[in-house]
């Protein structure tokens, strides 16, 4: 009984240590990625500065990347910050793209730094970039 109740304590334990060691793994990868997107992006205008000089294009391309929801969030994409920050992010960059295949690049560069390397299938990637290929060109 003894030796049982010490295993379940020291299982536990170890459990514990393993849990917060991947917590703050999981948080040093994503303020990694934090301060990548602040320096690439350093010469982007906040959010609120690419609302009023989009408007509606903003507004358009925020409600596209909801609705794909390449982060794969869910319920929670809606209300997801990220997703604002991917569309201004996108805006400022879309002048230069003049291909479907620069453009399947630019959204598979963005979703891998908003959302890490593997959230998205080549599926999903192909049918994003055709809807948003669809809406620049338009």
């Amino acid at each position: 009984m003894f030796g049982l109740n010490l295993f379940s304590l020291l299982s536990g334990a170890l459990n514990r240590r393993f849990q917060n060691h991947s917590d703050e793994t999981q948080l040093r990868r994503e303020l990694l990625a934090h301060r990548r997107r602040e320096l690439l992006y350093q010469h982007i205008p906040d959010v609120y500065a690419a609302q009023a000089a989009f408007g509606q294009r903003f507004d358009e391309l925020l409600n596209l990347l909801i609705s794909y929801d390449p982060g794969q969030l869910r319920k929670l994409a809606a209300e997801s910050p990220y997703y604002p920050e991917m569309a201004r992010t996108l805006l400022y960059q879309l002048a230069g793209i003049d291909t479907i295949e620069k453009m399947r690049e630019l959204l598979r560069q963005e979703t891998s730094l908003w959302f890490g390397q593997r959230i998205i299938s080549a599926a999903e990637l192909d049918m994003l970039t055709a809807a948003l290929w669809q809406w620049h060109t338009t």
